[in-house]
Formats: structure tokens, sequence, C-alpha cells
């Protein structure tokens, strides 16, 4: 896969994860289970429309991936946990 259509692939990726995230219509102080959250889609998603009281919660099988994730969201509104 090009860069080029890495970037489109992720772009569309986002618009879905928009469209689910504004459906589900969160509040500033709602809590997010990211169930199979690999590199934090949904996660940076869902911290954009949270306040400081919301949190997320990023669960995955794993470990590799939840720490590439906590490399790059240092925001202490998300808890990761290790799960199936």
């Amino acid at each position: 896969m090009s860069p080029e259509e890495r970037d489109v692939a992720i772009a569309s990726l986002e618009d879905v994860r928009d469209r689910v995230l504004d459906r589900a219509r969160l509040v500033d102080d709602d809590t997010v289970l990211d169930v199979g959250t690999g590199t934090g889609l949904i996660v940076f998603g869902a911290l954009d429309r949270l306040g400081a009281d919301g949190f997320v919660i990023a669960l995955d099988v794993s470990v590799d991936c939840l720490e590439e994730l906590r490399a790059t969201c240092t925001d202490p509104r998300v808890v990761y946990l290790v799960g199936s």
C-alpha cells in the first residue's frame, strides 16, 4: 500500500468513526469503552467529544497495541486494559 493509499484509507476510517461517535451523542462526563481499541482511532475521536470529567477505557487483547497507544496518547482521561 502506498503512502497515498494509506492516507485515503485512514481518512475513510476517520469518517466512519466520526459518524459512529456523533450518533452516540456523548456528553462531557460520559465514559466510553473502546473494545478492541487497537492503536486508538475511537479513543482519539471520543476524547475530542468528552469534557474534563469524561473517560475512555481502551480495552484490547494486544499489549503491543496498547503500549503503542499509550506512547502516542498521554491524556489522563484514558484507562488502558488488557483483556478479551
